[in-house]
């Protein structure tokens, strides 16, 4: 992927297909989730929802989650 597009892609505002893509052929992510998974949250004053993504492992066998936090609009 060319730095134009990465670029583009970080310039924008936020679309899920367009990060799922940086994250399979930048990072080699191919574990991502078909949907979301909503995440329930307590009650806080900074996050609206939070849904996990997926996950994918290091090269040192650790696991990394993958999230989308949508914060509140006063923020």
């Amino acid at each position: 992927m060319e730095k134009k597009q990465l670029y583009r892609v970080f310039s924008e505002k936020f679309n899920r297909d367009n990060w799922n893509s940086i994250l399979k052929t930048v990072f080699s992510i191919n574990s991502l989730l078909k949907e979301p998974k909503k995440i329930l949250l307590n009650s806080n004053d900074k996050a609206a929802s939070a849904y996990e993504l997926g996950s994918f492992k290091t090269s040192d066998d650790r696991i990394i989650g993958l999230y989308k936090i949508e914060i509140k609009e006063e923020i």
